[in-house]
């Protein structure tokens, strides 16, 4: 599969993906997973490695400081164990390049954690 059959995949369907049943986590796996993977990415840790050494973090927990909870971005991609950014997904239904919430919620991981970089996406915006 490459990149070109992800986003034909995607516009071949795109009225049922854009429904607000179609949820993050089919997203996540019908098209983040694959696009990262594409890229060059372990998004499933087929190398094997523990945890502290991924190159992809599902839902790492994240605190400011201890009295808050945890804030868990969908992904964190790492070099070397260092965080490199965040990526948080939104189902297709969320209007990604318009609503002002997500954005502020991906800053704010990234805010947290020091990175230059925060990543938003509902595949069909990036």
């Amino acid at each position: 599969m490459s990149i070109k059959d992800l986003v034909n995949k995607y516009q071949s369907n795109r009225p049922s993906y854009l429904k607000s049943s179609y949820n993050e986590t089919q997203l996540r796996s019908d098209f983040l997973n694959p696009l990262f993977e594409l890229l060059g990415w372990d998004i499933k840790n087929n190398a094997a490695k523990p945890t502290n050494e991924r190159e992809v973090i599902l839902e790492e927990p994240l605190k400011a400081n201890a009295s808050e909870n945890s804030k868990k971005p969908d992904y964190t991609f790492r070099l070397y164990a260092e965080r490199k950014y965040f990526l948080e997904a939104k189902k297709p239904s969320v209007f990604i390049e318009i609503n002002n919430d997500t954005a502020k919620q991906v800053r704010r991981y990234g805010f947290t954690a020091k990175l230059k970089i925060s990543v938003l996406s509902n595949f069909e915006y990036l």
